[in-house]
């Protein structure tokens, strides 16, 4: 399963690496787009600009978007060669990894947790510390304090906010990626649920041939479109297998007939071709 693989994998990179730097904090041209100094990992980085940071975790997002959909189809190619018997297994298997995944992508959420790989300190005072501190100090001096002669601390005010807005948006990737592989698993189950013992008396066949469905597909024009086009014949074959329930390797041999002259192909595929013609014509009139 390298797609699936890759996919999780994806799921699970260290990407706040990608988003720090080396270099002097006198470096005028890295502050263009490094502007927040940060202690990872036992040494000083600047953090590229939140907004930037934003940007660059939709187009990771959308990256892994297209991974999610590759793992799937390699789902589907792989279920079409397996038999019931296998499939359980199969799923139990797949469920465990992509529940271990997922709770890892969900200690990604708290970027103020050692846990993260997000985690790491800002080269200023804690406000949280800061807080504790004032009001620790002014329960000890409660009396003294009135409402008229209390002073806010603007840059405590700042940082608070400052902190609010860092975690948003470093946040906004890991939580991105807790959603795409919550949305694979929930995949992953309705699969799972449509290939269950118990509902395998629901079958997908229909009362066409083989031969007739490869020749509907093709006069549907299924086999240009985006997803199918590039595919091998050998590929094509698995994932309508999947579909109809119809062995793939007779799918194959009547694919490959496509390609052929209908003379060829002998009396019966002329038959079967008229026969899907006047079905798709009952449809259109």
């Amino acid at each position: 399963m390298k797609a699936v693989r890759k996919f999780q994998k994806a799921l699970t990179k260290n990407y706040y690496k990608d988003f720090l730097a080396e270099a002097a904090y006198d470096d005028v041209n890295l502050q263009k787009h490094y502007e927040i100094p940060v202690y990872y990992h036992s040494q000083w980085y600047l953090e590229m600009d939140l907004d930037l940071i934003v940007e660059q975790s939709k187009e990771i997002r959308e990256q892994v978007k297209d991974l999610y959909n590759e793992a799937l189809r390699e789902i589907h190619l792989i279920l079409a060669e397996k038999k019931q018997a296998e499939f359980i297994p199969f799923f139990e298997y797949l469920e465990i990894s992509l529940l271990k995944t997922i709770e890892a992508i969900k200690t990604e959420f708290y970027i103020d947790s050692k846990k993260s790989k997000f985690y790491s300190s800002l080269d200023i005072l804690d406000p949280e510390q800061r807080l504790r501190d004032i009001f620790s100090s002014a329960s000890k001096e409660l009396k003294a304090i009135s409402f008229y002669n209390f002073r806010y601390d603007d840059q405590l005010i700042y940082n608070l906010w400052f902190y609010d807005y860092r975690f948003k948006r470093l946040s906004f990737l890991p939580m991105s990626l807790f959603v795409i592989g919550t949305s694979f698993l929930k995949e992953i189950q309705k699969i799972k649920k449509i290939k269950s013992p118990e509902n395998s008396e629901i079958s997908l066949k229909t009362n066409l041939s083989c031969n007739q469905v490869v020749l509907f597909l093709e006069k549907l024009m299924v086999f240009d479109g985006d997803q199918f086009k590039d595919l091998s014949i050998p590929r094509k074959a698995k994932l309508i297998s999947h579909l109809t329930g119809y062995h793939y390797k007779n799918i194959e041999d009547n694919i490959r007939k496509l390609e052929k002259k209908p003379s060829v192909n002998g009396k019966r595929y002329k038959e079967d071709s008229e026969m899907v013609i006047n079905i798709l014509k009952g449809i259109t009139e």
